[in-house]
């Protein structure tokens, strides 16, 4: 039941009718912070995030960038981002909820509905240049910096997981961002969690 979509005519973001929380997933500055920050707009609730737990962690640990986020995000001891990322799973028990997160393994698909939000490496490369986490660095080093992580990144959830979060099986749903406004990607969110509730619905 995936989809692979990567532009859509609706320009207005819908307002998304769903009992089902929305899982998002995707490679380092695929956009996920942003949709999610929509869709918790238009919801009216909270954004449970992983990324954003390692990232205000950092920030307290390391005020000064004293070390690199990269290196700060390798030394986190695989219990630590295990736990972190199985606790997801209970905040899926709240039907209104959005989870970003990199690791789609620990959800069920048939009480989810799990998006994997990607773009080429060269948009996400100039999305985060000038964060604060990569201070002097010009694109050909992001470049390598993300590309280095999300290798990084599959591997441990492979390691935790057995699987690679990049199996496209995982998804409902798979945006391509650098072609998609945040506005359609909600939009393509709300076509998919109609069609899935139609499911629902024949199915009992």
């Amino acid at each position: 039941m995936s989809d692979r979509l990567t532009k859509t005519k609706s320009k207005k973001p819908a307002v998304v009718t769903t009992n089902l929380p929305i899982v998002i997933v995707g490679p380092p500055g695929s956009g996920k912070s942003t949709l999610g920050n929509l869709l918790s707009i238009l919801y009216n609730t909270e954004v449970y995030s992983v990324g954003r737990k390692w990232r205000d962690q950092y920030k307290k640990e390391y005020p000064n960038n004293d070390i690199t986020f990269e290196d700060y995000w390798k030394s986190i001891p695989e219990a630590d981002q295990l736990e972190a990322n199985k606790n997801l799973k209970h905040y899926a028990q709240d039907l209104h909820c959005i989870i970003d997160t990199r690791y789609p393994q620990i959800f069920d698909k048939d009480k989810c509905l799990i998006v994997y939000l990607d773009a080429p490496l060269g948009v996400r490369v100039k999305r985060v240049a000038g964060r604060p986490e990569y201070p002097g660095k010009n694109s050909e080093e992001i470049s390598t910096i993300l590309s280095e992580r999300e290798r990084a990144e599959a591997a441990i959830g492979e390691k935790l997981f057995g699987t690679d979060y990049r199996d496209p099986n995982f998804y409902h749903l798979i945006l391509d961002s650098g072609l998609l406004t945040p506005e359609e990607e909600v939009s393509a969110i709300d076509a998919k969690m109609r069609e899935l509730k139609s499911l629902i619905r024949r199915e009992r």
